[in-house]
Parts: structure tokens; sequence; C-alpha cells
């Protein structure tokens, strides 16, 4: 079985999520407790995805 790597994730009151723009050259990942960063990175694309946008919201609020 393929072990799949979480795009975007919550640890320890953090948000944590790949940098898609980077995609397939790099992966790097940012880790960030401000809610302007997660939307930022919705707004560049560095998320993407209807259902990445929409936890990243979620995660966002959260931090708010």
């Amino acid at each position: 079985m393929i072990a799949l790597t979480p795009t975007i994730e919550w640890t320890n009151g953090h948000v944590k999520f790949i940098d898609q723009t980077k995609l397939p050259l790099l992966e790097e990942y940012i880790n960030t407790n401000d809610y302007r960063m997660v939307c930022d990175a919705i707004r560049r694309l560095a998320i993407r995805g209807a259902p990445g946008i929409g936890v990243a919201g979620a995660y966002a609020c959260v931090l708010a």
C-alpha cells in the first residue's frame, strides 16, 4: 500500500502545508500560526484545489 503525504495538516497549533508553486522540482513545507500567511498562500496558489482551499480556510479561521 502506498503512503500518501498530506498536503495540509494541523500540528501543535500550527498549519503545515506544502508550497505547491515549488512542485515538482522542490518539496517545500511551510509552518505558520498566522492566518494572514495561510490566506496569502491561497491567493498565490501555494494551496490549490477545492478541498485544500476549504481546509486551509477553516484552519485560518481557527488561527484568527
